[in-house]
């Protein structure tokens, strides 16, 4: 079974440890205005985020898709963990994280931005951990979200 695999068990230990560091980097990326075809300065905080986690032939679009990947074994598909960079709110909109209680608050805080990093704790976790699925797997954040992405993604 996957969870019995020693690399797999540190990586999954190593995600929950890293909680505090990935709400922390919710709140940061919460606090980029990205309304729908103006995510340019979103897309670029994560372009580098990418190139220091190490994930390999980082790079962002015309379009502000960023995507890096983590190589498999050539034995396999490629993989694509994917969330999207743009908010529906206008780019004037008060983005101020607040806290009540154990709960932050926040314009786009779950319209993907938690989801964005999170998955950048996956990724984390599979290069530190050295762990290699058989086909390549392509992180990307999306300029749009899927359904108005599906022609854009390169």
């Amino acid at each position: 079974m996957i969870i019995n695999n020693e690399k797999i068990a540190k990586a999954l230990e190593y995600i929950k440890s890293e909680d505090e560091n990935t709400t922390q980097e919710t709140l940061t990326m919460c606090q980029i205005p990205a309304p729908s075809h103006q995510e340019k300065k979103k897309a670029e905080y994560v372009l580098e985020k990418f190139k220091e986690i190490g994930l390999l032939n980082v790079h962002m679009d015309a379009v502000c898709n960023v995507l890096g990947t983590w190589p498999g074994d050539g034995d396999g598909p490629v993989i694509m963990l994917a969330a999207h960079t743009d908010t529906v709110f206008p780019i004037d909109t008060d983005v101020t994280v607040k806290k009540e209680g154990n709960r932050y608050y926040c314009p786009g805080i779950n319209d993907d931005t938690h989801a964005a990093a999170e998955i950048m704790a996956v990724a984390k976790a599979m290069v530190r951990y050295d762990i290699h699925a058989h086909g390549d797997i392509t992180v990307s954040y999306t300029h749009l979200r899927a359904h108005e992405t599906r022609h854009d993604l390169v």
